[in-house]
């Protein structure tokens, strides 16, 4: 992605291009408004509709101490891409122990995972293990992972349309047998 930005104090403008995909965007405000931050939102909303968001093909798992409204500890584990953005997020555990054992069943169920497509109609329901795809309420894409049991091991966030969640589910497929678990420190 390009930028190019400018103004004088009667106009703001910003300028974006995405050469490969054939996409411009231009923005012009008069008087003063956070034009770079607005282009930026505009464009990733483009970048989202247009399944055009790129996940990198590496990803390693990584446990985070996290703490819920009432005070009461608990662990996660999140699988991140190379790049360091979260790609799957687990519920909240009440040890260290289940959070890794949690990482083990994304690492054993996440390769061989069919995936379902619950956005379509009359969609064919797969065996687990699987990544069930659903709409929110925020009518966005989402996905989970379940065990051949069935139980929900994790949770994909958001997606604004069908190829940015195909593009979040293939890394983990690919690489969530081999990630690298890091255990961080609770903040």
């Amino acid at each position: 992605m390009l930028g190019k930005n400018g103004g004088s104090p009667q106009y703001n403008t910003q300028l974006y291009v995405l050469p490969e995909q054939k996409i411009t965007e231009a923005i012009m405000f008069a008087g003063s408004a956070d034009v770079s931050g607005i282009a930026n939102d505009i464009v990733q909303s483009i970048i989202d509709e247009n399944g055009l968001r790129q996940v990198e093909e590496s990803a390693k798992a990584e446990l985070t101490a996290a703490t819920i409204p009432d005070s009461i500890n608990g662990v996660k584990f999140v699988l991140k891409a190379g790049n360091g953005e979260v790609i799957l997020t687990s519920e909240l555990h009440k040890s260290l122990a289940t959070s890794k054992s949690g990482i083990e069943s994304v690492k054993n169920n996440a390769p061989n995972a069919a995936i379902e497509d619950q956005t379509v109609e009359g969609f064919i329901t797969e065996k687990n293990p699987k990544f069930e795809i659903f709409l929110n309420k925020n009518n966005e894409y989402c996905f989970r992972l379940k065990a051949k049991n069935g139980q929900v091991i994790a949770m994909g966030d958001g997606y604004k349309s069908k190829p940015s969640w195909q593009n979040g589910i293939a890394p983990i497929k690919k690489n969530a047998a081999d990630a690298t678990v890091v255990v961080e420190e609770k903040k």
